[in-house]
Formats: structure tokens, sequence, C-alpha cells
């Protein structure tokens, strides 16, 4: 059986400089160094193949000296460093005498380009030198799966590259080509590795360069030989003309702005086209697969900016829909699939995904992304197209998804390979009775009935567009059934709050979790409930200070530094916070909100994945869970996620409305400005200032018809 956390101990725990580009991704040592040892990340991956798990620069024979790394593009990376002292025959090298700039840029394939100065006084002889090996480890295999069989690699050197290939026990062959420019004076093989050096002589304030390229991929699949330049200037190109289709943020912070700048390129460089189609990876560096929940979430929180990754994730998903009954991947007719993977253990079948389907919110999920999309683009083509496998995710939900008829959406393990717990707590200890035992299923999850009760309150609305008013109607009778059984079944009298499931004998599973939250954003819970769980969210038990905790710290599997069990993550805090939202509770959200913002302050406006759960203490940051992802992509769509909630923006372009909902900007953000925001065929630009206690709005410029309503207060 696999685990959906990363196996991976806390003394793994890496610093990483990370990049992508297409479907490649590196990470390496903030001196560029890839040298992994067990459970770590480093390396250069392509579909989830490990092509180069080493890359050794040395100079004179030594590492150099790190001075400076940033990888603030994404896809492309600037390293800084210096030499120690060297030692070259009878000639000595003074440290800090040469400097070295290295640019990583990944593309379709990954370039390295160095220039070294001398900066000294004097002539200086020496040699520079490359190592690379290449293992091509599954990266399940990388995060803690015990390794299934040894991997035979073959190294060739042949006249102005080398070679190092392997081929798989499904007898497809990988190969790692690194091309030399200029050609190095010497290269030789070393088992798995290849080292490469160049001699170099430099007079006072002279350089030199060299440049490498390094081309990963299956037979017959290599990637052209185009130059760096060349790659440079595409992978720009992209990334500009994505930045001109999406929402602009900028206001009196910079910090801020920061944050949304981040978000957007974070949310470009995540969306991934793989064999499966486009869609949002999950994160980097153990989850850069399509999953559908965490594709779902991360583009719905990402509308306000752009509409791209939500139709790509729903074509996507809805040509991968499971059409069979196939217990060994948990997929039933009509599901949205978990993960596919396409690494060697994949294409063995020795793991489920291709795809695994053991995702029980996947497909409620994707019909509220439908109907989010439609309400902010009214793209009836596109949601008309679709329409088959909405009709397909709607029948899962009442035939297999309600397991025993019972009007809940229940899951339960069927393959032996398959995770146990299928919400969004899927580790193996994520769902737990107070007392910290496991529940016996099926399961029945508190926010899972909240995303079905939207899901079919907003998706009646499209039915209404396709002209079928019966199944409409029955969508919202439905809705709202579910609605009154589940106040009446989940609410905890001695809590304040939802219980986090119902159990196989419908009993609750009443841990306090941030779950219910979702069902707060959902607006599933009755009025009178919503200002008792708000309340009870804001405790300091479940509110860390840094956001909402997963679980409460009065829990006995209390546990600030697990995956699921205390930790915060930021995504399912903006969640809660658009619930409180909802409901009326600005301040609250607000409190949320800032605390996020705040976090973010201490992890250079990049949110992780996750954080440990710790109590916020004066002067002290919040505590980083060892081996997040990161970025990560419904933490980095959490600040657009943000945005949203804090000015209360609904849109519903069919009407052509956009309603601006008590707006209220925090204390610490004068004014906000929104450029290029579209609701359906319209464009326009808004800008928020603050005023003593007060938001105003006004509308800057549109070029369209949709009317602009600002609801101060209830």
């Amino acid at each position: 059986m696999f685990e959906a956390a990363p196996h991976v101990p806390a003394e793994n725990a890496e610093d990483l400089f990370v990049l992508k580009g297409g479907r490649l991704f590196a990470c390496s040592g903030k001196d560029g160094l890839i040298s992994p040892r067990r459970g770590s990340a480093q390396g250069l991956y392509r579909d989830d193949a490990r092509y180069l798990s080493k890359l050794e620069l040395k100079i004179g024979g030594a590492h150099p000296i790190l001075l400076s790394s940033s990888a603030e593009p994404g896809f492309e990376g600037v390293i800084n460093a210096t030499n120690p002292p060297l030692r070259f025959e009878e000639e000595r090298v003074a440290p800090q005498s040469l400097h070295l700039r290295r640019i990583r840029l990944l593309s379709r394939s990954m370039f390295e380009e160095l220039d070294l100065v001398n900066h000294s006084q004097t002539r200086i002889h020496t040699t520079l030198s490359f190592t690379f090996g290449a293992d091509y480890v599954d990266l399940f295999e990388v995060r803690g799966l015990e390794q299934r069989f040894t991997r035979a690699v073959l190294t060739e050197i042949v006249d102005d590259h080398a070679l190092l290939t392997y081929r798989g026990q499904d007898d497809i062959e990988l190969s790692t080509k690194i091309l030399f420019d200029p050609p190095p004076a010497h290269v030789e093989a070393n088992g798995n590795d290849v080292t490469a050096s160049w001699n170099v002589e430099l007079a006072p304030g002279d350089g030199c360069h060299i440049g490498l390229q390094i081309l990963c991929a299956p037979e017959d699949t290599e990637p052209p030989k185009v130059t760096y330049e060349s790659a440079r200037t595409t992978a720009k190109r992209q990334l500009a003309e994505f930045n001109d289709r999406c929402a602009r943020f900028t206001s009196d912070e910079t910090s801020f702005d920061r944050a949304l700048d981040l978000a957007a390129r974070d949310i470009w460089a995540l969306s991934t086209e793989t064999s499966a189609g486009r869609i949002l990876v999950a994160g980097i560096p153990w989850f850069v697969a399509p999953f559908g929940r965490d594709a779902l979430i991360a583009s719905y929180e990402s509308l306000p900016l752009t509409m791209m990754p939500a139709r790509d994730c729903l074509e996507t998903l809805a040509a991968h829909q499971a059409t069979a009954d196939d217990p060994s991947r948990d997929a039933e007719p009509g599901k949205i699939l978990h993960e596919t993977r396409f690494g060697e253990l994949a294409r063995l079948k020795a793991i489920p995904h291709t795809p695994y389907y053991g995702s029980v919110d996947s497909t409620p999920l994707f019909l509220m992304l439908a109907s989010a999309y439609h309400r902010w683009t009214n793209d009836t083509t596109t949601l008309e197209r679709l329409k088959p496998a909405i009709d397909r995710a709607l029948d899962w939900i009442d035939d297999f998804g309600d397991r025993d008829g019972d009007g809940y959406v229940e899951y339960e393990r069927r393959s032996p390979a398959g995770l146990r717990n299928q919400g969004w707590k899927d580790s193996e200890d994520g769902i737990l009775h107070r007392d910290g035992s496991a529940p016996v299923g099926p399961l029945a999850l508190v926010e899972v009935q909240a995303y079905v009760y939207l899901a079919k309150t907003r998706i009646a609305e499209l039915y209404e567009v396709f002209g079928e008013d019966d199944t409409s109607a029955r969508l919202q009778e439905d809705a709202n059934l579910l609605k009154k059984r589940f106040n009446e079944d989940f609410w905890m009298d001695d809590e304040f709050t939802m219980a986090l499931a119902l159990d196989g004998a419908k009993d609750q599973v009443g841990s306090v979790t941030s779950n219910p939250g979702h069902a707060l954003f959902c607006d599933i819970v009755d009025e009178d409930r919503a200002a008792l769980m708000v309340e009870r969210m804001m405790r300091d038990d479940m509110f860390s200070g840094w956001g909402i905790r997963t679980l409460s710290s009065k829990t006995r599997a209390y546990n600030p530094m697990s995956y699921h069990n205390g930790s915060v993550w930021p995504h399912d805090s903006a969640i809660v916070a658009a619930g409180m939202k909802r409901y009326g509770y600005t301040a609250q959200a607000q409190k949320v909100t800032n605390a996020l913002f705040d976090a973010a302050h201490n992890f250079e406006m990049r949110l992780p994945e996750l954080y440990c759960g710790f109590d916020r203490q004066r002067g002290l940051p919040p505590v980083p869970y060892p081996v997040a992802c990161k970025p990560q992509a419904w933490s980095a769509a959490a600040p657009v996620f943000l945005v949203q909630t804090m000015l209360g923006l609904t849109a519903n372009a069919a009407k052509r409305q956009l309603q601006i909902h008590q707006p209220d900007l925090p204390t610490w953000l004068n004014s906000l400005k929104i450029e290029r925001l579209k609701v359906g065929g319209t464009t326009m630009s808004l800008l928020f200032d603050r005023s003593g206690g007060d938001t105003a709005c006004s509308v800057l410029e549109s070029d369209g018809d949709v009317r602009v309503t600002i609801h101060a207060s209830d």
C-alpha cells in the first residue's frame, strides 16, 4: 500500500533550489549541487523518473563557495559562487579571486551556462569540471517506497556529448544526453558517472564561458537541440503572454504585490502539458503529476486571476473520467481521478496510478469548479461539450458515491494498494476519533457532503442553461434535503461544531477539525449554528495565530508537526476564512487572512504546502513542516482566493453581474487596484480604498456591460 504523505523523515528536510519548465523540474541545493542521499528530492526529473541524480561542479578539484542564488522566474535561476584557496601545480590561487556565475534554465531541456572571471591581479591556471550521474529511480521510490529493482545505467562518450541510458523493466529506454560547448579537454566514465573537465588559464580581468545542454527523454522523443538564448526567449515570451491574460493586482504594500505576483508565476509554472492533458500539477517535488482534488481546488481559487487553469482542468479530468468499475484502482463509472503517474512503476502497474481514483471529493469538486467557471465566464460552449461528464459525475454521486443509499457520499478503500483515507486529509492517520482510534467505514466526511450540496445547488443553475428545468429542480430539491439532514446528523452540541465524519454505523467521528469550515464555505450550515462554528474555529485550540489548525490542540491525536493532525494548511485556512465571510463574519475572516499573509512574510511571500501548528509567539516565525512542497498548487493560489474573500467578489457572467459584498481591506493595506479583471466578455479595472474603517470601491474602466453592485453591509 502506498501513502499519500511523502514518507520522508524530518532529517531529510532540504532548502531546495527549485526550477520547473514544461515536463521537467530540477531540485538541487542552493549551491546548484545535485547529490541526493536517501530520501532526498535532489535531481532532474521528467515524468516521475530521475534523469540526473548527480551534478557536481568543481574548480581546481574543490567545490565552489556559494555567494547567492535565486530562482525567481521559476524556469531560470542564477547562482553566484567563488573559489576556496586553490593550488595548481606550483601556483596558488587566493580565495575569492574568481567569480563563478551559473545560469540554469529549464525549458524542454536543461541548460547550464557558466561564466568564470578572474578578479585577481595575477594570471591564473586551474581546472573546471562537471560530474554527472543518472539513476532513473521512480519518484515514488525517491519519496520512500521500497525500491523494487536495481537499475543498470550505461555510460557512453561520443564526440561532443556524453550519454547515460537505462532500459527499463518495461523495455522502454530512457536517456540523458549532455552536450558540451566548448568540448572539454578530457571526458571519462567511471561507473554510472561521467566527468568532463576543462583547463582554464585566465589573465587578470579575463573570463571564460562553458555551456551545457542536458536532454532528458524516453526513446524516440528527444527534444530539439535549441540554443540557450532561443529557449530563454521562448520561456520569457510564454510567461509574458500568460501574465497578459491574468488580472493584475497592485497596492501600496510591496510584499502583498509580491505575493500575488508569485502566485501567478507559480500557477504558470505548475500548469503542465502532460500526456494526460494540460493541468495544474500538485506540487514540487513530491507531487508533480495530475491530482484531481488539488487541481480542482487550485483552479477554483485562481478564477479571479485567470480562467485558463479551470478550463484546462475540467477538460483534462473529463477526458480521464472513469468508465468502468475497477476495484484495483478504486474506480467507478463517472468518478473523477485522484492521481495519475507516468513513471516506470505505473507503466509496470506496480502502483495503481494508471490513473488511480481513490478520492471521494474530486467528483463533487469537479461539479463545483464547472459551475464556478460558468459563473465567471458564461462559457456555455465548453460546458455543453463537458455536459456528458457532468451528467456522469452526478450519477456517480447518487449511485456509487452513496454506498448504502442513505443520502450521504461515503468512501471505503477497495484497492489493496489504495489509500485508507480518501478525502483531502488522506494520510494514513488523517481521520481519527476523539480517542485517537481509527473509525470503521464506510466514512461520510463532513466537507464532502458540503461539496455535494454546493455542487448540486450551483449545477442546478447550469441545467437551466441547458434547458433541463426538471433536472435543475430535482438537483435543488436534493440539495435542500441534504442540508436539512446534514445539520441534524453532523452537529455536535458539546463542541459547537460539526463532526469530522459519520462512520459505518452512522456514529459521529467527533474530532474537532478544520473540515467543518469547508461546510461554511459551501453554505450548507444553518445560520444559528454558523455563528457558533465561527466562534469555535477562532478559539486558541484551533486558531494558532498563523492559521486554522487541522486538528484541535485539545484532541488526543494532536501533533503540531504532523501532516494532517494539528498542522496548518494555507488553502484550508483560506477556505475557512471564505466560509466565515460568506456568513457575514468579516472580522474573523480578516483575522485568518492577516495570519496567512503574516506567515507568508516568513516564507518569502510564497506560502508552502503546510507548516507546523505551534502557537504563534511574539518575534518568532512559523515553524516549517520539514518536507513540504513549495511551490504547491493550492497554496500558490491561496493569496488570490484570500483577495476574493476580503473584497467579497461574486461573479455571475450570465446575468452580467459582479457583486462586491462587504469589501474589507486589512489595516495594513490602504489601496488595491485590480486591472484586467474578466467577467464573461467584459474586462474591467477596479480600485479599492480604505478610509477610516470602511473600504470603498470604484470602477476605473470597463469595456463591457457587466454591472458592478457594491453591498457595504448586510
